[in-house]
């Protein structure tokens, strides 16, 4: 079951330098800052709750984030709704004919995540969060 919105991706060059609009100009509260090995991004969560914003900055030129970089700018990169069983919302979308983008992977806070390719949704990349707490 999908719950909620959980969060807007924004791809920037460095965190650092966008951090000060996020924060101090809109008032969202940093509630922190990691480096996802896997993903190749450093990502900077900023609010609380539904529709947190999460700045990501590529820790190298060859990953996903740093390819959308080169080739788009900087800009909106993905939309992320948290999920109950994000198996088995894999497995109802992809019945569905949706595609997976790189399989079921761990994501930001040690959540698990899946991105469903944007062809098949519109040309928005659409991330699925499985809520945190929730085991497999």
């Amino acid at each position: 079951m999908i719950h909620r919105l959980d969060h807007v991706g924004v791809v920037v060059r460095q965190v650092a330098d966008r951090l000060p609009f996020y924060r101090d100009l809109l008032g969202l509260p940093l509630e922190g800052i990691e480096e996802v090995p896997g993903e190749k991004v450093k990502i900077a969560v900023l609010g609380r709750g539904a529709g947190r914003v999460e700045l990501l900055e590529p820790t190298e030129e060859d990953s996903p984030v740093g390819r959308f970089l080169q080739q788009r700018g900087e800009g909106i990169h993905h939309l992320c709704f948290l999920v109950d069983s994000l198996e088995e919302t894999c497995r109802l979308l992809s019945g569905a004919g949706y595609r997976l983008v790189g399989g079921v992977r761990v994501g930001s806070e040690g959540t698990r995540i899946a991105f469903l390719h944007p062809k098949d949704t519109g040309g928005v990349l659409v991330e699925l969060r499985q809520a945190p707490g929730i085991m497999p």
